[in-house]
């Protein structure tokens, strides 16, 4: 085993997250373990030296990029010109996949082994990827079980050991409603994690809880990328929540924004709606390329609508808080929600996802300590 750091980048919130726990795993096996990149606080206390942080890096669609086009190309330019300086043995790429399928070319010219963490959705859309993956990944890991056969069809060696967010989840679900006071239906809402989605989104979900009343109880998660004052004008009946899953952990149905949000309602067990907003040149573009016709993977694991979904212009403040409604009103309706998610969480593998993935990355990179070999 090499000396050199180890490589790490994630360029948003979920995938930051799932970057900590494997590095906390990783160096239990080998507490020798150094890693430096792009991240954000889970990864900086997990001790990863960050050259920037994910709140610089994080965009929603084609529109985004664009605007911030200049800042990423410029965190590109200073991780490609740290690896002379580090030579790290290894690289571990988190999603993210504009920025790291670029970066995993330059990696592989310079002789340095590529591990994927969270493979792209490719089998969703923007499909032409896969060969260049196929090129420049030297090991995948991916988080659900399909996409094994899906990316090995394509001839890339894909690895399956449980979604990470399973970890993440467990122990917070025998907290779920532990300390909860209400008697009235409790609503959460999850807007996003990005101040672009919070923009179109939080309007949005003022509208439904102005509509639901006062009927039910409406909590808000603040993802700690957004600052407090993106969500002022709430309106005197909705809470803001800053504790990481505080909603959903309080909730009995939720309106959820498209995204890993899904699937931790999913893992909590929480019947929801999705629903997502985005540019008109974004969603004309996606609309375009998607190869699937629903975008919620719960959805997708189930092969069929488990969940309602709500896009761009069916994302009206009534459609959504009729669905909402009958979710939290309609027992029956709600059961069936829930079983259904149920089996969807029952696929997903047990706890122990992020020291499964350690473990295999350490057996095949040799990085383990001498002693234990």
């Amino acid at each position: 085993m090499s000396n050199n750091p180890i490589l790490i980048i994630s360029g948003e919130q979920s995938g930051e997250t799932y970057a900590g726990l494997l590095v906390r795993e990783l160096q239990r096996i080998n507490p020798a373990l150094k890693f430096y990149g792009t991240g954000g606080e889970r990864m900086k206390e997990a001790g990863v030296e960050l050259l920037h942080h994910i709140n610089q890096m994080a965009v929603v669609g084609i529109s985004e990029v664009v605007r911030k086009y200049r800042t990423l190309r410029g965190i590109f330019t200073d991780v490609v010109n740290s690896i002379p300086n580090h030579s790290p043995q290894l690289a571990i790429l988190v999603d993210y996949p504009g920025f790291n399928l670029k970066l995993a070319a330059v990696l592989k010219e310079r002789g340095i082994p590529v591990v994927w963490f969270m493979a792209p959705q490719v089998w969703a859309w923007k499909e032409s990827r896969v060969k260049q993956m196929r090129r420049v990944i030297d090991t995948l890991v991916v988080g659900f079980k399909f996409e094994v056969e899906y990316f090995r069809g394509h001839g890339i060696a894909a690895n399956y050991f449980g979604h990470p967010l399973v970890d993440l989840l467990t122990e917070l679900e025998s907290q779920k409603r532990a300390a909860l006071p209400n008697s009235i239906p409790t609503i959460a809402y999850l807007p996003g994690s990005r101040k672009g989605e919070i923009a179109r989104h939080w309007p949005l979900v003022r509208e439904v809880a102005a509509l639901l009343g006062e009927r039910f109880r409406h909590v808000v998660q603040r993802a700690p990328s957004i600052p407090p004052d993106l969500l002022l004008g709430n309106g005197a009946n909705i809470e803001i929540l800053s504790q990481p899953h505080s909603a959903l952990m309080q909730a009995d149905v939720a309106l959820v924004k498209s995204g890993t949000s899904t699937m931790e309602a999913t893992i909590f067990g929480v019947p929801y709606a999705l629903f997502y907003r985005t540019s008109a040149i974004n969603f004309a573009i996606f609309s375009r390329l998607a190869k699937v016709r629903q975008l919620g993977i719960a959805n997708i694991i189930a092969g069929k609508e488990i969940v309602r979904e709500f896009l761009q212009t069916d994302a009206t403040p009534q459609r959504l808080a009729d669905e909402i409604r009958r979710l939290a009103t309609d027992a029956g309706y709600r059961q069936q929600v829930a079983a259904d998610l149920l089996q969807v969480r029952n696929s997903l593998e047990a706890p122990g996802v992020h020291a499964r993935i350690a473990e295999h990355i350490a057996s095949t990179y040799g990085l383990r300590p001498a002693t234990a070999r």
